[in-house]
Formats: structure tokens, C-alpha cells, sequence
């Protein structure tokens, strides 16, 4: 890159001069050099117009704050100014030469987001467990089924046929669907609405209050 032209030098001021005095110079190089004042000779018309470009040049330059601070800087020779903002946030470094004991070693962004997803997943299985587990006690934190907790979207549904396995309970006997093939208490012949009889073999009454299951042996 060419150096650049000495402006101060092109229209003969001061380098440390105001901008008022270098405008005044400027002015009188463009009278001095307007066609009207030069001579019909071809190489004073010449020199003429060389003379005013350099000035324009100059006075582009000069009269202009910001350009001439920047003009004045690269006479010097001093590097660029640092642009306040420029410098981008300091970003969060990675470790990847750990010297310390494995277990000391910090975690990585995507480590830690592992261990997140990882702990989210065992708690939901634990919500399904605890919840199975509380259906399958029905309700009670001693595992007895209590009646009002019994309502017609979880009451099971009987079938003539089915067996059954009868236990006792702190709330009454409880019946259990089982395979036939299996020790069971007895096959449903019938279910009939309590506290109606049955019309054959062992009644059972449910602790729902409104079902009585009729057991023959099996």
C-alpha cells in the first residue's frame, strides 16, 4: 500500500493547525488554480488541475474530523485504536486435561445434561411404582383395600365361570380372579346384588357393600 500524501504539505499549513486556518488555505489554492486565473498554456492547465485534485484530496481529508484524526494516526504510525465492545465474551472452557483423581474430574456441559435426563427418568419410574403399588394396596398405607375407595370404574367385573380366591381382610373377605388350574376357593355360579340371596352354592360378600359373589367348589 502507497503511503499516503502529505495534505498538510499540499496546502502548506501546519500539521497542528485549526481547522478555520487550513480551510482558508484550501480556498485560496481553488481561487489560484480556478481556469479563469490560469494561463491558455496547455501545461500550466496542467499543473493547474493537478493542483487542485490534491487540494480537493486534502481538504476531503482535513476538514473532516474523524478522517483527519485517522489521517494523523497513520502519520504517526500508531496501530489502529481497539474497538471498546469488540472483544467477544469470554467463553466457558471445556476442561479435557483434568490431572486431578477420576472422581474429581468436573463434568462436561453434555455430562451433566446426561445425569439431568438420567434423573428425570428414575424419578418417573419411581411415580409409576409408587403409584402401582398404592393402586395395588388400594389406597391404604397398610395395604387394606378400604370400601369407599371402591367405585365402579375399579370394581372388577365378575363373570359366571370365573374362579376366585377368597381371602380375609381387616374390611371383610376380598375375592381374587384366578386360573382355574391354580387353588382357588371356588367358580362363580352367580352375582347377585347384596343383600340378595344366592340362588345356589356359597355366597360371598364383597366389601363394596353391593356385590355378593355365589361360590361352588371347584
Amino acid at each position: 500500500m502507497s503511503p499516503d500524501p502529505d495534505h498538510y504539505a499540499v496546502l502548506g499549513v501546519r500539521p497542528d493547525a485549526d481547522r478555520e486556518t487550513i480551510r482558508r488555505a484550501y480556498v485560496a489554492i481553488a481561487r489560484s488554480t480556478h481556469p479563469d486565473r490560469v494561463a491558455a498554456d496547455p501545461s500550466a492547465r496542467a499543473g493547474a488541475a493537478r493542483a487542485i485534485r490534491e487540494a480537493n484530496a486534502a481538504w476531503n481529508v482535513l476538514g473532516d474530523e474523524k478522517r483527519r484524526a485517522e489521517y494523523d494516526r497513520r502519520r504517526r504510525g500508531e496501530p489502529p485504536p481497539r474497538v471498546v465492545g469488540a472483544s467477544a465474551a469470554p467463553r466457558t472452557r471445556i476442561v479435557t486435561d483434568w490431572v486431578g483423581a477420576p472422581d474429581e474430574r468436573p463434568p462436561t456441559p453434555a455430562t451433566g445434561w446426561a445425569w439431568i435426563g438420567l434423573v428425570v427418568f428414575l424419578i418417573g419410574v419411581l411415580a409409576v411404582i409408587v403409584g402401582s403399588a398404592y393402586a395395588a394396596s388400594g389406597g391404604s398405607s397398610d395395604g387394606s383395600t378400604d370400601a369407599s375407595t371402591v367405585t365402579s370404574s375399579t370394581r372388577p367385573v365378575w363373570t359366571v365361570g370365573d374362579c376366585v380366591m377368597v381371602v380375609a381382610s381387616s374390611i371383610g373377605r376380598m375375592a381374587f380372579a384366578r386360573p382355574c388350574s391354580e387353588p382357588v376357593s371356588g367358580r362363580i355360579v352367580a352375582v347377585v346384588d347384596s343383600p340378595r340371596p344366592c340362588p345356589s352354592g356359597t355366597p360371598v360378600a364383597l366389601p363394596d357393600g353391593r356385590t355378593t359373589l355365589c361360590l361352588d367348589p371347584v
